[in-house]
């Protein structure tokens, strides 16, 4: 084991505690399941990324055959889709609750949408002064916007397990080329084809989250939104622009230094490198869930503490809520 294999397994060790802690905590005072489940699939991200990449480092550097470091990417990249899906459900949920109201009747009486850059633009004339521009005409509050965000959000949960079944297909024949802008490869196809889906997904979940922002200002929306968006981009975003940096030698040294000392091929040193990076990033996201999805909310004074996993608990608590 390489001292960065060593150096991601501390780390997912000290993340993956927090992150139980916080799941144990909520299923402790669980006195709102409905809401909370989609918390705890949330709060799942960081021990599921943390040990996934961790893993992955693992068989890249026991394993002759490197084609096993996509196994497990394979699966934290589905669960990224779940996590925007549940994500949006607890926004759903949480307003359905304290609004007493379908969300569609709630979203009705909001101010009207207006698209964001670049399907918005704002110009100047002098004759008309400041008008908006829309190269996609603005939804219709109710349950014409909540249609096509919902839309949008599912996109992405159902075209991301076929692109990664595709993609380990692709790895199984020798075909992907990791991280090679290649027009034999299947790698820039595929990565241009979940941008695009994961980028719509993520404008509809920003639209959801603009539209319901004073709705959700008690339960500290901003932060809760960044963490997810955030741990997004560490998965994605970051591991395409690591490609990118990589196919124009401007980490060529690191590239380099660590095919050497840690006996990686050239063509994967890239997703080893994003592995480390994620195992580092898991620890300060455990801590800002901790912030961001406390149990307190939902802790109700007139109900005692639950013992997690105890004979008595009710049927409606157990832990089958932290993924159904």
């Amino acid at each position: 084991m390489t001292c960065f294999d060593a150096h991601a397994a501390r780390l997912s060790a000290r993340a993956v505690p927090i992150s139980i802690y916080g799941i144990h905590m909520h299923l402790a005072h669980h006195s709102k399941p409905h809401i909370q489940r989609h918390i705890m699939r949330v709060l799942w991200m960081v021990p599921i990324y943390g040990l996934n990449a961790w893993l992955a480092l693992v068989l890249g550097f026991f394993c002759a055959n490197e084609k096993l470091m996509f196994l497990p990417d394979a699966f934290r990249q589905c669960y990224e889709a779940y996590t925007i899906y549940s994500f949006y459900r607890f926004i759903v949920t949480y307003i359905e609750d304290k609004e007493g109201l379908p969300l569609a009747d709630v979203m009705a009486q909001q101010p009207p949408m207006r698209h964001l850059f670049p399907l918005r633009l704002s110009l100047y004339t002098s004759t008309r002064g400041w008008f908006d521009v829309y190269s996609l005409a603005p939804w219709k509050m109710g349950r014409e916007f909540l249609y096509n965000v919902e839309t949008g959000i599912h996109n992405y949960v159902i075209f991301k397990p076929i692109t990664t079944a595709v993609t380990l297909a692709c790895v199984a024949a020798g075909k992907y080329g990791a991280n090679q802008f290649r027009s034999d490869a299947a790698y820039p196809y595929l990565i241009v084809a979940d941008s695009l889906s994961q980028a719509w997904a993520l404008y509809c979940l920003v639209l959801v989250y603009l539209q319901t922002h004073d709705v959700l200002a008690a339960t500290q929306p901003t932060l809760k939104f960044l963490c997810v968006k955030g741990v997004v981009f560490a998965t994605f975003w970051q591991g395409a622009l690591l490609s990118l940096l990589s196919y124009f030698r401007l980490i060529s040294g690191l590239h380099n230094a660590w095919s050497t000392s840690c006996h990686f091929k050239q063509e994967v040193v890239v997703d080893a490198l994003q592995d480390v990076l994620i195992c580092v990033e898991m620890l300060l996201f455990a801590i800002l869930h901790a912030f961001a999805f406390p149990s307190r909310e939902y802790r109700d004074a007139n109900l005692p503490k639950r013992r997690v996993g105890h004979s008595h608990m009710r049927a409606d608590t157990r832990c089958r809520g932290c993924f159904c």
